[in-house]
């Protein structure tokens, strides 16, 4: 049984609603409509999806994993690392160091501006180095606390709070995006 099966009616409601919204923006396509329009609606739909995903990893992680875990810690640890590999979805920095299944040679994106967390991103920072991760940091220009880390660091200009997700997280997203075809293709590729 799946694990979100006593959701299932919500879960087809509110995918049948998604599906109406991309109807939508295929119509607004259809009739040249102004991009940033457009655009507003892919990030309703993105948002969306986004919190479908994000119930269903939820519904996953509170049954499939705990019922993997009651029968061993080896298996509860597959069912976790199963929900990570292609189907990650942001987590917070106490998290990954609460459930860090990084191997060596796997990489760690950290987004972080300057600001309170920056101190705890570098601790993480210098764990994924120490497990022998590939570590890629995105932070704001002249953020001096990554210079003695060894992974890359991206610099990305300062800019108002508000304005910030459109600097930091699409680019992410592109990445994440580019990053799942190419898993996809060399799966396919291995087949």
């Amino acid at each position: 049984m799946a694990s979100y099966s006593g959701d299932k009616d919500a879960y087809q409601r509110r995918l049948r609603r998604i599906e109406g919204q991309v109807r939508g923006l295929q119509r607004m396509v259809d009739e040249d409509q102004y991009c940033i329009d457009i655009l507003t609606q892919v990030a309703a739909v993105t948002k969306a999806l986004q919190a479908v995903s994000i119930g269903l990893v939820e519904d996953h992680l509170a049954h499939c994993v705990v019922d993997a875990a009651r029968q061993s810690p080896e298996e509860g640890a597959a069912k976790v690392k199963e929900s990570t590999t292609l189907h990650a979805i942001d987590i917070q920095i106490e998290e990954y160091h609460h459930y860090n299944s990084q191997k060596a040679g796997e990489p760690l994106f950290l987004l972080a501006p300057s600001g309170p967390s920056v101190p705890r991103a570098v601790d993480t920072g210098r764990d994924a180095l120490r497990w022998g991760g590939r570590l890629y940091v995105v932070t704001t220009d002249g953020e001096g606390a990554f210079d003695d880390l060894t992974g890359q660091v991206i610099t990305l200009p300062a800019i108002p709070e508000p304005l910030s997700p459109m600097l930091y997280l699409l680019p992410a997203q592109l990445a994440g995006y580019h990053l799942g075809l190419s898993c996809y293709a060399a799966a396919v590729a291995n087949d």
